[in-house]
């Protein structure tokens, strides 16, 4: 009972992480036009001309370790 309580909020957690990773993604170009908008203000210059070497933001596939994962049907790996 407590195994297959753990393993549905396990498989929720999952689901729900994967679902705010792209919100992640999306907050994070927004931080950064914002950063170059004040940049530009501040050098009076274009934005583009502004533009900070940002590091790209890129979202990265969930860790999966066999002792945990191996049994959730969600999670195979092909």
């Amino acid at each position: 009972s407590q195994y297959s309580s753990n393993k549905e909020t396990g498989l929720a957690l999952i689901r729900r992480a994967d679902e705010v990773k792209p919100l992640w993604e999306n907050l994070y170009r927004l931080k950064g036009s914002i950063y170059n908008q004040a940049r530009a203000r501040k050098l009076k210059a274009d934005v583009e001309a502004a533009a900070a070497e940002l590091p790209v933001y890129r979202v990265h596939p969930s860790v999966e370790l066999d002792q945990f994962d191996k049994e959730l049907p969600e999670r195979k790996t092909k």
